[in-house]
């Protein structure tokens, strides 16, 4: 069956507004006496994120040329952006903490270089902003797809797939473990690789490439996996098990729609703008909008804080990654991906 593009983009787009806005959201609520509402599912956005990261990444190898072109369209997508925003939130930083008196641990320009590699994990330095943590786990995924890719083991994607979520889950019993637990912090993806795996098996249902009742099984099978490690994800500070694995089963069943072709009411115009502009807001938004927009608002100008989240900052917010994304994603995209696509001459 043939995949439509544009349709497959605006779903895509539609889901991808969803996970920000529930992350913003969640971000929202952290923190501030004032809110009434306490969103801790928004923290699961991320999840949805990884679930997206598992479709797009199997759908792009399936139709790359070549390894070589699939790492530059990678690093076309998150590295320009992922620089300027990096960037942004450290000069930020600095203006902050030099105008406010108060005790921190300056960001040395070391970290700075660091988190521009996006391997600062393994570089033994700190993530600049909170919500760099996903970086390492997509690294890590597109690393593993891209020795798959390699050794032609994708075609045997359903039965690998179900040995590691297994074989994973067995290993999070353990992570009271020291070796259990350095191997997770050594390779993150290995504690959601479930929720990737949903994403690449409702693309073989997408494409109609794999036989129905198998791949619905294993979709089960992850989604039962990933609620089953929550405690391992160490996401019980944020949220109970039972919210997370309802989260979970939502995501698992949208994506399952939309394998199917019945999750076009998702994209509706809102969403699609958030989700064309998600990367740069998730990337900014957790310093602008914890330390200097609500403070400045709700704290200094008393500003009730229902109208300054969603009439002032969130506007803001979305300004600032709309700007990172037209004017600095969108035109570096399509210059790399020209070079990296480009034929080599005999």
């Amino acid at each position: 069956m043939a995949i439509q593009q544009h349709q497959r983009y605006r779903e895509l787009d539609a889901l991808r507004g969803l996970a920000a806005m529930l992350v913003v959201l969640f971000h929202y609520s952290w923190g501030r006496p004032e809110n009434r509402f306490e969103f801790s599912v928004g923290n699961t956005g991320v999840d949805l994120f990884f679930i997206i990261s598992g479709f797009v990444i199997f759908m792009s190898l399936e139709k790359a040329e070549n390894l070589r072109q699939f790492v530059g369209n990678r690093f076309a997508r998150l590295y320009p952006a992922y620089w300027v925003c990096v960037i942004l939130t450290y000069i930020l930083m600095q203006l902050y903490y030099q105008f406010n008196v108060i005790d921190y641990e300056k960001v040395h320009w070391r970290q700075l270089l660091a988190n521009l590699s996006m391997f600062q994990h393994y570089l033994g330095m700190p993530d600049i902003d909170g919500p760099y943590w996903t970086l390492l786990v997509e690294l890590n995924f597109y690393i593993l797809m891209g020795v798959l890719y390699k050794l032609k083991l994708l075609r045997h994607i359903e039965l690998w797939g179900a040995v590691a979520c297994v074989a994973f889950l067995f290993l999070s019993w353990f992570t009271g473990h020291d070796g259990v637990k350095r191997l997770f912090a050594a390779i993150p993806v290995m504690q959601y690789f479930p929720l990737f795996f949903i994403g690449m098996l409702c693309y073989r249902l997408y494409s109609g490439s794999a036989k129905t009742p198998l791949v619905l099984s294993l979709v089960l099978l992850c989604a039962l996996c990933q609620c089953l490690m929550f405690e391992s994800t160490g996401r019980n500070i944020f949220l109970k098990q039972s919210t997370y694995s309802y989260a979970i089963a939502a995501y698992t069943l949208m994506f399952l729609l939309f394998a199917f072709h019945k999750l076009k009411f998702i994209t509706v115009q809102p969403l699609l703008f958030v989700g064309k502009v998600s990367y740069p807001l998730y990337l900014t938004h957790q310093f602008i909008c914890l330390n200097l927009l609500f403070p400045f608002f709700t704290d200094r100008l008393q500003i009730n804080f229902y109208l300054s989240a969603f009439a002032i900052v969130l506007p803001v917010l979305i300004g600032i990654a709309a700007a990172v994304t037209y004017l600095v994603e969108v035109p570096a995209q399509k210059k790399l991906r020209a070079i990296f696509n480009k034929r080599p001459s005999n």
